[in-house]
């Protein structure tokens, strides 16, 4: 799920929510920010194991 909107309208607080009603229901929520999963991504690339960060993103379901 991707959130975007301007500070202070609430997006953190509905991700929450949604995550822990994912949980709940045994489904694994990876939380973390557009700036860190970039980051993330450039570092992995950087280190040439880019395929291994996207492996361990994989491992959270997107058909729902």
């Amino acid at each position: 799920m991707l959130l975007i909107g301007p500070s202070g309208v609430g997006k953190s607080h509905v991700a929450a929510a949604l995550g822990l009603h994912l949980i709940e229901q045994g489904i694994r929520v990876k939380w973390i920010s557009a700036t860190a999963l970039v980051q993330l991504l450039q570092q992995a690339k950087k280190e040439l194991d880019l395929m291994s960060a996207m492996t361990r993103l994989d491992k959270y379901r997107t058909d729902r």
